[in-house]
């Protein structure tokens, strides 16, 4: 087989959404690589790794940060690389109420919260403090 038939292909489910095919050798190696690695050396690792357990796919240093405490809200903001004052005005709220969440001085909305994570692109669970 060469490289080029080894490529995975890309094809819609029924509902539409973009599925990637790999064959089951290729699919083993890849999660038998990614088991292997350790935590940071590869962020397309990670990926991989969480992808497969059914979480949303965002390097494991960023998961790492919410996991050891940082509010899930700062952490998503700070990946996007979108500071408090943009996010605040992009939604139409004040930066100071993004601010009091962040530091868990104050819970949103659950509006409030879907519109952050439609904003930074993450889903609407990620954003809740555990």
């Amino acid at each position: 087989m060469t490289k080029a038939a080894a490529r995975p292909q890309t094809i819609r489910s029924p509902s539409g959404e973009e599925l990637v095919v790999l064959s089951r050798a290729e699919y083993d190696a890849l999660r038998a690589r990614a088991e292997a690695a350790p935590a940071n050396e590869d962020e397309d690792i990670a990926r991989v790794v969480d992808r497969t357990k059914g979480e949303a796919a965002f390097p494991a240093e960023l998961w790492a940060r919410i996991e050891a405490g940082e509010h899930p809200l700062r952490a998503f903001r700070e990946f996007r690389d979108v500071t408090q004052l943009h996010l605040a005005m992009k939604i139409g709220v004040a930066q100071s109420t993004i601010a009091a969440i962040e530091t868990s001085a104050r819970r949103g909305t659950v509006d409030l919260y879907i519109a952050l994570a439609k904003e930074l692109d993450v889903p609407l669970d990620a954003l809740v403090e555990r």
